[in-house]
């Protein structure tokens, strides 16, 4: 009962608490402690305004490795559309961990590579692809390198 009671309420420190700072912490103890109930909950608070919040939700979530493939299509509008520098890198960090199980990603990752007018975007969706290792990747990459020779 204590555990579960200990894990709840980091959880709702981590959605609730007043203060930035305790919230910032509790979420680095759901990552001490791998509170896997929590994944919900810091998918949610990544997507909120205040970035050493959301930075830190986003690190943590790196943590759960593939456990966090709940939260792709929301670390994918974070690449894609953030205006902060760290939280792209950040997010594109959390789908590198994530690997094989963000492959539904590919057609978004491809068109960043392409399309993207931010090098860290761009660069960031190549690590993703690297990390997937999706034979589709490798050949719409292959062909892009095959445009820019021509």
């Amino acid at each position: 009962m204590k555990n579960e009671e200990v894990k709840q309420t980091l959880i709702q420190a981590l959605e609730k608490d007043e203060y930035w700072v305790v919230r910032r912490e509790a979420a680095k103890v759901i990552e001490w402690l791998k509170i896997e109930e929590a994944i919900p909950t810091l998918t949610k608070v990544m997507k909120e305004d205040l970035d050493k919040v959301r930075k830190r939700a986003i690190f943590t979530l790196m943590n759960f490795e593939e456990k966090a493939a709940t939260a792709i299509s929301e670390l994918i509008e974070i690449l894609q559309h953030d205006e902060n520098y760290a939280m792209r890198m950040a997010a594109a960090m959390v789908l590198t961990r994530i690997g094989e199980k963000a492959e539904e990603t590919i057609p978004d990752l491809i068109s960043m590579i392409k399309k993207d007018k931010d090098l860290v975007v761009r660069e960031a969706a190549v690590w993703v692809l690297r990390a997937i290792g999706s034979t589709e990747a490798i050949k719409t990459l292959e062909g892009r390198n095959e445009e820019r020779k021509k």
